[in-house]
């Protein structure tokens, strides 16, 4: 699921005039692998000079060589929430020191792949680095149950039975109510009918494969009706999913099944949303609130009347 990918662990050297060297190998471990990669760990150096406080000022080459080898290998750091420092200097006193040593850097294509990924500074150690920690994440769709659609094989002559046994039964008194259930009942039924197709079809196949080559009267009649069900069922079947793929370009009679199970399943991973920007400019996913922002969005329209559509639709189809 999580495919190939690489992690680094990473030690900076401490002496500043050996810096350099640590600068080389990082640039030489990105050229050896075109994996998703991350490297992490305690690099003895900062990217900007906010990422210290206290003491002296931190050279400006040195900040400068540290953020070149990371732009040459393909890195860019990686947030991490928590407190901003990784290591003290354990003083308490005017010569306290504060620094983020220790981080965790990564190419694009592990960024892209893992975009819900979260990393963090934890809070307490005995050492005088703080721990850091990355949670490793990937977008799993969420089981929602499925919206309320129209199958274009419901307009066969048994959903008129769904239909007219709901309208005629006395208990639903308003037509809404009789509306609501004729969407539940047509659901159920569209839901068990995918289910019943894989196996009608195999039934249908295994029959004219005993029936085949065989020449009297009742053999040949077993045959035909059984070829003219699984050509119905053929044709019911491809028309669920030119429904779903949304291609009517094919001309009736086109047995292409797998081409429209393949475009269907394409146009659904086009339709997934991973994150989206919100009122102030900032990306929001599943894990930070991506549903409730759009829960909120959609509250403008009413549900009741989408409801009532999407009903009638389905009654001028009939």
């Amino acid at each position: 699921m999580l495919g190939e990918w690489r992690i680094t662990g990473f030690y900076g050297r401490p002496n500043r005039n050996e810096r350099r060297a640590s600068w080389a190998l990082l640039r030489e471990l990105a050229s050896q692998y075109s994996y998703p990669w991350v490297c992490c760990g305690d690099f003895n150096a900062i990217l900007t000079q906010d990422e210290k406080r206290g003491g002296n000022f931190y050279p400006t080459y040195l900040v400068q060589d540290f953020r070149d080898a990371v732009l040459q290998a393909g890195l860019s750091d990686v947030n991490m929430n928590g407190y901003k420092y990784t290591w003290d200097n354990a003083r308490d006193d005017d010569d306290w020191v504060e620094a983020k040593l220790d981080r965790f850097l990564a190419n694009d294509d592990w960024k892209q792949r893992f975009a819900l990924s979260k990393a963090a500074v934890l809070d307490y150690s005995s050492s005088d680095h703080l721990p850091i920690l990355l949670q490793v994440r990937i977008f799993l769709p969420r089981h929602s149950p499925r919206l309320f659609r129209f199958e274009n094989t419901w307009g066969a002559e048994w959903c008129r039975e769904i239909v007219e046994e709901i309208w005629s039964d006395p208990s639903l008194g308003s037509v809404l109510e009789k509306l609501q259930f004729c969407s539940v009942r047509l659901g159920e039924w569209g839901d068990n009918l995918r289910k019943l197709y894989k196996q009608e079809i195999d039934d249908c196949k295994r029959v004219m494969g005993l029936l085949r080559g065989k020449r009297d009267a009742h053999s040949r009649e077993s045959f035909r009706m059984a070829k003219s069900k699984f050509l119905d069922l053929l044709r019911r079947k491809e028309s669920y999913w030119r429904q779903r793929a949304k291609e009517f370009w094919l001309k009736e009679g086109d047995q292409n099944t797998k081409f429209f199970h393949r475009k269907a399943t394409i146009r659904q991973r086009k339709n997934r949303i991973d994150r989206l920007k919100d009122d102030n400019g900032n990306w929001c996913d599943w894990s930070t609130g991506l549903e409730a922002m759009i829960t909120d969005y959609f509250k403008i329209f009413s549900l009741l009347m989408l409801v009532r559509l999407m009903i009638l639709l389905i009654l001028c189809r009939l």
